[in-house]
């Protein structure tokens, strides 16, 4: 079932999913982090493998493991990297 984190943001749900099937998507070698930017609609999260660390504004670090989905609300500013205070490059670095 799902779990909210008590330190972290209201509007910010941690849901536990179980094993998860693997999927594409981003693969990154310690340290890393990613400062995305905010959206008009909501973002979405899964973690098939590793772990992450997901702050949002200037919330609390909030630990993901395998089998975690995260979806944030609209506009919500959010950094994900491999240490709870890593430095994160903006996204859009990275695909400009």
């Amino acid at each position: 079932g799902g779990s909210v984190c008590p330190h972290a943001s209201a509007r910010v749900k941690k849901i536990d999913l179980g094993p998860a099937e693997r999927m594409p998507g981003v693969r990154a070698r310690v340290p890393w982090g990613l400062a995305l930017p905010r959206l008009p609609g909501a973002a979405f999260h899964a973690f098939t493998s590793g772990t992450a660390w997901l702050r949002v504004g200037g919330g609390v670090p909030l630990q993901l493991m395998p089998g975690d989905v995260v979806l944030l609300p609209a506009g919500a500013h959010h950094r994900l990297s491999s240490e709870p205070d890593g430095d994160c490059v903006p996204f859009e670095q990275l695909v400009a």
